[in-house]
């Protein structure tokens, strides 16, 4: 998993630690290294003011060289060599990467196509977690510079770049404050029983303790606060099938399911007559127990029947 403290620095952009990122394709880094020599016209191994705006090409305005100059000299000695010129080259176009990225996210936000987005639109782009709705409101106003309760695209972009440190630290600080709350004894670790409430909605038991199992990095049948966070991060790349069903159900490792067992499978509200009914239809041989070739006859890869969670 990836740690939530290295992706909130990550964001930040700093030289140094792109700099291991800026030699990008074979073909990028020629290109840059044969745009930095011709710019490098006393052949010295470093770029001046001057010859890093001939460097940029183009005709960009004397503020805009000199903004990206003093990004790209990252020990602020007036020069700006090969490896700090790759790295701001690097930098910059993983930040247009995700200026495309921001842009989809915004126009699939933009149900009514209107070029810009209210509050409710503007909700389902925030994709962390499940914030309540005064941190949600709290975004929104950052987000809406000239306070006409409207985001357009501009100002979502500027948003996403001036505030993401600000949106990672609410995102991690919201997260602390779900783990704080859910650890009813105060000792620093979520129990099974204490992770559960903080699972939304009406989910299969299965899919819970899967979720539990994820967070739980260490296997010590306990989520501390550094895995929750780390879990909380990947939350949105969680995948249902990370687990077997038959696993996930079979609670005390047998290789055989009890009513009981089976029944987490199914969302709550399920009907009880309905489970048994599922359940009695696979016991071939009538014992009260399912095993997996009963469960899943002909074997495959245990998750079984597609119907299984259906309500």
């Amino acid at each position: 998993m990836k740690s939530p403290i290295h992706s909130f620095h990550l964001l930040k952009w700093p030289l140094a630690l792109v700099g291991s990122l800026a030699l990008g394709s074979p073909a990028a880094f020629a290109n840059r290294t044969e745009k930095f020599a011709a710019a490098d016209a006393d052949s010295s191994g470093s770029l001046t003011l001057a010859e890093f705006g001939n460097a940029l090409g183009g005709h960009p305005k004397e503020k805009q060289v000199i903004k990206k100059f003093h990004r790209a000299d990252s020990d602020n000695d007036g020069l700006v060599t090969l490896e700090e010129w790759l790295a701001f080259k690097q930098a910059g176009e993983i930040e247009n990467e995700n200026e495309e990225e921001n842009t989809a996210r915004f126009e699939a936000a933009d149900d009514d196509r209107s070029g810009s987005l209210t509050l409710a639109e503007f909700t389902t782009t925030v994709g962390h977690g499940h914030p309540p709705e005064e941190v949600i409101l709290k975004k929104f106003t950052r987000a809406d510079a000239n306070d006409d309760d409207l985001v357009s695209l501009q100002e979502f972009l500027a948003y996403k770049q001036d505030h993401q440190e600000d949106e990672i630290e609410d995102d991690i600080e919201h997260d602390v404050n779900r783990f704080n709350g859910a650890d009813t004894d105060d000792d620093g670790f979520l129990t099974y029983d204490e992770f559960k409430p903080t699972v939304p909605g009406k989910r299969p038991e299965i899919r819970v303790r899967e979720r539990f199992l994820l967070a739980d990095a260490n296997n010590d049948d306990l989520v501390s606060l550094e895995e929750w966070l780390a879990f909380k991060n990947d939350e949105d790349e969680t995948d249902d099938e990370t687990f077997r069903k038959f696993d996930l159900a079979d609670t005390d490792a047998n290789d055989e399911l009890t009513l009981d067992e089976f029944a987490d499978v199914f969302p709550p509200g399920m009907l009880m007559e309905t489970v048994i009914k599922k359940f009695n239809n696979k016991d071939d041989n009538e014992d009260g127990v399912l095993t997996r070739d009963e469960w899943n006859p002909g074997g495959g890869d245990g998750n079984d029947d597609d119907d299984n969670e259906d309500a």
